[in-house]
This record gives structure tokens, C-alpha cells and sequence, in this order.
């Protein structure tokens, strides 16, 4: 490793468990031959101008924690990224029909946008040697092509990735890459004065912590309330995942049934509706109990606070981690199974609104520290309720994305215009058991005009075997074709 390499220490809220053992891939399939090597050119101005990208990860010996270790140089032994592309014959088995609204688990369509190099895990680039971190796939089919864009989630959240790819796509469309105006990104900790450091030792100043947070610091009491009957709900029930296509139509129209009567008291968001939908098709994977059950779900704190608030759109940008959880209570399992889709977005709203401040994300900061030097899991309700996990990847705005500036000449198939038609992506580990109690929003399509398809959110969903049946039997109702 040359000496001249610039440091940079990973702050340590990039360095959560199980988060910080994770790759980031976002799977996008975009209409039409997409040219590897315009997004190669694109790929490295990019790099040039945020070398930021072109780092390696390394752990640091005396404090444990990651650093970024950004390349004084730049040759073909000691790349900027690793970018792989392939050509396969056929139409990509992935360019799904958007009237079929249940496809394969994300899971099963990894390979086709990985590398046998990507890494799965941190520890296939620590193990390395001068190995980077961002890794990029693209599988070029007769109709479409797959692209994987991989990053570790220790270096960025999905948002934060998102931010890469809109630059990306941004090059990728110019007519003179040089010309493109991109903002600058900080590498430093822009929440190095956000809240306490230290988990405060006095019961008083805890108290007020405790009071503005829903995040749970778990004793080994706590610790076994929860996750015992967690795992064994696991272990023995059957789970099946699959990728659930929502249209806009549907989410459109709940939407307006929602908000009727009083859009301004009852005002909710796409994702509210889409959450509420998911949450919804959980809950009947659940027999009627007394035990309390919350939907936890995953905010973010960029635009909320003021280290995370830019001016404008050329103010500098971060791409770490800036994740803040918030639960609403739905009350005991047998009340929340009785509760509309729209009742569970009214509810959703209503806490985000409460919680979504730059007060609850300071006490959870200062909490989400305290657990990341204990490399222990966040959990965000009391040890004797359950939880169901809502993660919406929807706010990084790759969906709406076009890589029609990189299309091959002579395209042979109607609507190849670089568009995309799914985006999703993949940031657990692939042997995790307990899909069944979370979702993950993954992305939001926009409608294609060319080929009359709807636009909608691509979600990761698991849920009981036993429960498909009847699962596919609400979203038939929703207008839903399964």
C-alpha cells in the first residue's frame, strides 16, 4: 500500500452491526443494449472526480474501526473500481411483464448481476489485497441489460448510493462528460457535533435520551424476551420471498381513498401506502394474540438536521450513513389484523410526523453510537412486543433513471430506450433466515409511455409458506394481478 495513500477514519455510526458486514447492490434492468463501455467512460470521470469512489477498505489495527484508504495513484495494476460486463443471447429473463405483479425472490436473480469476482460480504474486500470497493456488473441481453452497482453499506447507505448512480446516469447522458457540473462530496463526519458522543452515565440525562428515542439499549434479559420467541418463529415456520411488483394505479388509488374527506388531515405519501399494503399482507402470517406488535421502520436524516440540510443542489454531498429508525405501535396482533391498509398509513404518517425531528434523530444518534461500539443489532421496540421491519430504498430516486445515452446503435426490440423497468437491489446477507419480518421498498419505476407500462414500487417481501395462498388472494383484490 503506498505510503502516500490519504486516510480517512470511517465514523464510527458507519460501523453498525450487522450493517458494517454488508455489500450494497443495486439491480437495475434497463430496456434495450445498454454499451458497457459508455458506462466504463462514465465510470471513471466519475471516479476522477470524486475519488472518494476509488478507496480501499481497510481496518484499522489500533482502533479496530474502518478507514478509506483513497490511491495516491491510479494505473492498471491499481484500478479506480472493478467493472465486468458480459454478453448473453436471449431476452433477459428478468424483463418481467408489469401485469404480472409476483416475480421471483431477488435472491434467484443475483447472478446476473454479480461478477464471480463481486463481493458478497466486507470481508471478501478485507481479505483482499489493494482491492476497491465499488465493484459494477453489466449483463447485456438481447432486449435488456442488467446492471449491478455494489458498495459497501459501511461506506453508504442507500441514499447515499443513490447519489452515485444519479451522477453516474448524469455523465452517462451527456454529450460532453467534461461539461457536467456534479456537486462535491464531503469526506469528513458532517455529524462529528451531532449529538453526545458518549451514551450519557447519569439515570436523569438517560431518561431524556430514553424519551426521545424509540431505539432499545437490551440488557441480556431483554436480550433473550426478544429474540427467543423471534427465532423461534423462524425456525418453525416455512418462509418463501418473492419480489412484488405495486403499481402506481393501485398505490394511486388507496392513496385518494385515504385522503378522502380531509387531504390535509389525512394526507399520506406513496410510501406510506405502500408500507401500509406490506404491513398489511405481514399481518396475516400472524395468529390473533394479545402480544403487542409495532411497525418499525427505517427514516433518514438527510433534509431534517442541520449538518444534513444543504442550501442548494450544488452544496456539498455525504454519502454515509445517516439512518434513524421509528416505530408505531398497532396495538395487540389481534387489533392490528383488523385494522384497513389505510388505517395502518394514517397511523404510519402520524408517527413520522412525531418522530421525523431533528430532536428524536439527536437522542437516537447519540443511541445508535452506544450500540455501535457494542456491535449490537438496533431494535426499536420494548423486548416483550414484536416488530415488523418496514426499509424503503424508494427515496434514492434510481428508478427514474435513464441510461438512454449509452444505447447501442440498431436496437432491434420496440421501447429500447434505456429506461429503466426494474429497480431493485440486495443488501442483507444472502443466508439470512427471518425474512418474514421485514420488507424492503427497493425502488420506484416511473411509467414507460412507449410501451404503456405502469410505473410502481419493486418490493422484497417474505412471508409464511402456508400464507401464499391467501396473500395472493388480497393483492387479487387490490387489483393486483398475481
Amino acid at each position: 500500500m503506498a505510503c502516500s495513500d490519504r486516510i480517512i477514519h470511517l465514523p464510527i455510526l458507519d460501523q453498525t452491526s450487522p450493517s458494517k458486514t454488508l455489500i450494497m447492490g443495486s439491480y437495475l434492468v434497463a430496456r434495450g443494449r445498454i454499451s458497457p463501455s459508455r458506462l466504463r467512460d462514465a465510470l471513471e470521470e466519475l471516479t476522477g472526480r470524486w475519488p472518494i469512489l476509488t478507496s480501499r477498505i481497510k481496518k484499522n489495527a489500533k482502533t479496530k474501526l474502518l478507514d478509506l484508504r483513497i490511491p495516491a495513484s491510479l494505473s492498471d495494476s491499481r484500478p479506480a473500481f472493478i467493472f465486468t460486463s458480459k454478453r448473453s443471447s436471449g431476452p433477459c429473463p428478468h424483463r418481467w411483464s408489469l401485469q404480472e405483479r409476483v416475480h421471483p425472490d431477488v435472491l434467484s436473480i443475483r447472478p446476473d448481476f454479480r461478477d464471480v469476482s463481486t463481493p458478497s460480504f466486507l470481508d471478501d474486500l478485507l481479505k483482499g489485497k489493494d482491492t476497491p470497493m465499488l465493484h459494477v456488473h453489466v449483463n447485456v441481453f438481447d432486449d435488456a441489460t442488467c446492471i449491478g452497482f455494489h458498495l459497501p453499506h459501511a461506506f453508504a447507505d442507500m441514499l447515499g448510493l443513490g447519489l452515485v448512480v444519479r451522477a453516474w446516469a448524469k455523465l452517462v447522458n451527456a454529450d460532453d462528460m467534461k461539461t457536467v457540473v456534479l456537486p462535491e462530496v464531503m469526506d469528513g463526519d458532517p455529524l462529528a457535533d451531532f449529538a453526545k458522543m458518549e451514551y450519557p452515565s447519569a439515570p436523569e440525562e438517560q431518561a431524556v435520551v430514553k424519551a426521545n428515542t424509540t431505539m432499545h439499549l437490551y440488557g441480556w434479559w431483554g436480550t433473550l424476551r426478544y429474540f427467543v420467541p423471534l427465532a423461534f418463529a423462524v425456525m418453525t415456520h416455512k418462509e418463501i420471498s418473492r419480489s412484488l411488483f405495486i403499481p402506481l394505479s393501485v398505490v394511486n388509488a388507496l392513496r385518494a381513498e385515504t385522503m378522502a374527506g380531509d387531504e390535509k388531515a389525512r394526507w399520506v405519501s406513496e410510501n406510506d401506502i405502500v408500507t401500509a399494503i406490506l404491513t398489511y399482507l405481514n399481518l396475516l402470517c400472524h395468529a390473533p394474540s394479545s402480544k403487542t406488535i409495532s411497525l418499525v421502520y427505517q427514516g433518514n436524516m438527510r433534509g431534517v438536521i442541520p449538518p444534513l440540510s444543504p442550501a442548494g443542489p450544488d452544496d456539498p454531498v455525504f454519502l454515509g450513513n445517516v439512518l434513524c429508525g421509528m416505530r408505531v405501535e398497532l396495538g395487540t396482533v389481534s387489533a392490528a389484523k383488523k385494522l384497513s391498509i389505510s388505517d395502518i398509513a394514517l397511523a404510519l404518517r402520524k408517527s413520522v410526523l412525531a418522530q421525523r425531528t431533528p430532536l428524536w434523530m439527536e437522542h437516537t444518534t447519540t443511541t445508535l453510537r452506544e450500540l455501535a461500539r457494542r456491535q449490537s443489532t438496533p431494535i426499536y421496540v420494548p423486548a416483550n412486543q414484536q416488530g415488523y421491519i418496514s426499509i424503503s430504498w424508494a427515496g434514492a430516486g434510481i428508478g427514474k433513471l435513464s441510461f438512454g445515452g449509452a444505447l447501442e446503435p440498431e436496437q432491434t426490440v420496440d421501447g429500447a430506450d434505456g429506461s429503466l423497468s426494474y429497480a431493485g437491489g440486495f443488501a442483507m446477507n444472502p443466508n439470512q433466515p427471518g425474512r418474514s419480518v421485514m420488507h424492503v421498498i427497493q425502488g420506484r419505476t416511473e411509467k414507460n409511455e412507449r410501451t404503456g407500462e405502469d410505473g410502481g414500487f419493486w418490493c422484497d417481501f417474505g412471508a409464511y409458506s402456508s400464507k401464499w395462498k391467501e396473500i395472493e388472494g388480497v393483492l387479487n383484490g387490490l387489483g393486483v394481478k398475481v
